[in-house]
């Protein structure tokens, strides 16, 4: 490799004459490639590998990364593919709701917004566009900081999309709706936080799915926000019991887990 690089060296002056004498038949060349780097079915096999990659290994950062850019390029290329689209917006959501820094997380949670505008224009029937949309401006709200979101009007990009996925799919993701509203009304700041409708989300997204490990985590948070200290350990502590495999979502599952451990250590038990 070393005696590759240094002949390259030497060459360098007359190869850069060659590729600036070659570049304007070469380059139109590139571009086409790049508008179209895979074929349809390609592109379709492709989503049924990230698909596949989203279930088993998403939690993992480096393969987080790689569903973000794989599931771009299958919507660039399949531009009119509602399933391509809502999941593009899906891999944004978990991307940003996974991200450390706020300022990521607020980018990734506008993309998932976005995104999912542009799926639920390709199939005005469908709910996974909508909801998608709406679990990105949470993410792109929490970035920002709910305040500043407020401010700003995103709430009314959410409530719109939110609505329209419940509307069109109230179970969807065993109870997914509920979930959203459930922790909606729980993290308003004052005065529009509203802990009693909380609670009225979070026991009908428990009926819905009662598998969640996410809804009985923001169950017991609820809960506790509303000084029922007994219920409050008594729903955290069957969130710790639960197994992660047994989830509607494992991985979803082993992450709300996490979470609860951190949350029993922060409330002393």
């Amino acid at each position: 490799m070393r005696g590759i690089c240094h002949t390259t060296m030497r060459r360098r002056p007359a190869f850069l004459a060659l590729a600036l004498l070659l570049y304007p038949l070469f380059f139109p060349l590139v571009a086409n490639s790049q508008d179209t780097p895979l074929s349809p079915d390609e592109a379709r096999q492709t989503l049924t590998e990230c698909d596949a990659l989203f279930e088993s290994r998403r939690d993992e950062p480096p393969v987080t990364e790689e569903l973000v850019e794989r599931y771009e390029l299958v919507a660039q290329c399949l531009p009119g593919d509602y399933e391509a689209h809502w999941k593009l917006a899906r891999a944004y959501w978990w991307a940003a709701e996974s991200a450390s820094d706020s300022d990521e997380m607020a980018r990734l949670g506008r993309l998932a917004y976005e995104t999912g505008i542009e799926a639920a224009a390709l199939a005005a029937d469908k709910p996974e566009g909508h909801y998608y949309a709406a679990a990105g401006v949470g993410e792109w709200s929490e970035g920002i900081g709910i305040v500043r979101a407020l401010w700003e009007g995103l709430e009314d990009k959410f409530l719109t999309e939110l609505r329209a996925a419940e509307k069109l799919s109230p179970d969807i993701f065993h109870g997914g709706p509920d979930r959203i509203w459930c922790r909606y009304y729980y993290r308003l700041p004052w005065p529009k936080r509203d802990l009693e409708k909380s609670e009225a989300h979070c026991r009908a997204a428990l009926e819905k799915g009662p598998r969640s490990i996410r809804a009985h985590f923001y169950f017991a948070d609820t809960l506790k926000a509303r000084d029922r200290d007994e219920p409050a350990h008594a729903m955290l502590s069957k969130c710790l019991t639960m197994k992660p495999e047994e989830d509607y979502d494992p991985i979803d599952g082993a992450l709300n887990q996490r979470l609860c451990r951190a949350r029993a250590k922060e409330w002393g038990f």
